[in-house]
C-alpha cells in the first residue's frame, strides 16, 4: 500500500530540501562572484556580486520547481507555499555559506527573493501549460461526444 503524504508534510519537505540545497549553491556563489578583498579595491564589483547571486538563485529556483512540481503535481498551494519559503530559506543559507567562504555580503537584499521567483515562474509556467494541456483534452472529449451525439441524431430519422 502506498505511503500518501498531505499536502502540508510535502511542503514542508520541498523547504527542508531547498535549505539543503542552498549549502551547494552558496559553494558555487562564492566560486564565481568577485570576492570580498576585490570589492574592497573595486566596489563597484559589488553590483556584480549582486547579480550572479540573482543569477544562480533564480536558475535554482527555477529548476528545483520544476523537478519538485513533476515529483508532485497535485498539492496546489501547499506546493506553491513550500517553493516560496524554501527559496527564501535556502537564499539565506546560500548567502550565508557564500559569506564564510570569504564572499562579501549581499548589498541589495531583494536578491535573497530571487529563488523564490524563479520558483513561482516555473510553477506559473507549468500551471499555464497543463491548463492548456487539460483544456485541449477537454475540448477533444467534447468533441468527441458531440459527434456521437449528431451521429445518433442521424440514425434515429
Amino acid at each position: 500500500m502506498p505511503v500518501t503524504r498531505s499536502p502540508w508534510r510535502v511542503a514542508g519537505i520541498v523547504v527542508i530540501g531547498m535549505i539543503l540545497l542552498g549549502i551547494p549553491v552558496g559553494i558555487l556563489w562564492s566560486l564565481i562572484a568577485p570576492s570580498a578583498a576585490d570589492i574592497h579595491v573595486e566596489p563597484q564589483l559589488a553590483i556584480a556580486a549582486d547579480a550572479m547571486f540573482a543569477l544562480v538563485t533564480i536558475l535554482t529556483g527555477m529548476t528545483a520547481a520544476l523537478v519538485v512540481a513533476r515529483m508532485q503535481r497535485h498539492n496546489g498551494i501547499a506546493l506553491i507555499v513550500g517553493v516560496v519559503v524554501g527559496g527564501l530559506c535556502g537564499s539565506v543559507v546560500a548567502l550565508g555559506v557564500g559569506v564564510l567562504l570569504g564572499q562579501a555580503e549581499v548589498r541589495a537584499l531583494p536578491v535573497l527573493l530571487a529563488w523564490s521567483v524563479g520558483g513561482l515562474i516555473s510553477l506559473v509556467a507549468l500551471g499555464v501549460s497543463y491548463g492548456l494541456e487539460a483544456e485541449s483534452a477537454s475540448a477533444e472529449y467534447v468533441s468527441a461526444e458531440v459527434s456521437e451525439f449528431v451521429a445518433d441524431g442521424d440514425d434515429q430519422s
